[in-house]
């Protein structure tokens, strides 16, 4: 099954949240991958506390990418392409990923 939850305004990252969640409760494995963000946030530390939900962000960029100098541009693809590594690794053993943008 596939959940996309898109649009303009708040709520995306807090029902995928609660997917993750409910998939945790039942000890389900869970992988939360989020892009472009720094990982920091409560939810994250929440849920770093289950052992059955791995957590991996890539690292937060400055600014747009179309404004970044190249060598950032490419540290910030890089980061991408090894999150997205990461991912197809847990697909062998999660029942739910989350991919937050």
């Amino acid at each position: 099954m596939l959940h996309i939850y898109s649009g303009n305004g708040k709520g995306k990252t807090t029902a995928g949240f609660g997917l993750v969640l409910r998939q945790a409760g039942y000890e389900r494995r869970v992988a939360v991958a989020q892009f472009l963000k720094d990982g920091t946030s409560g939810e994250l530390r929440a849920l770093q506390a289950l052992s059955c939900v791995k957590v991996r962000a890539t690292q937060m960029p400055q600014g747009f990418y179309f404004q970044m100098q190249e060598q950032e541009q490419l540290a910030t693809r890089q980061g991408i392409q090894e999150l997205f590594a990461w991912v197809k690794d847990r697909a062998k053993e999660c029942t739910c990923i989350f991919l937050d943008e």
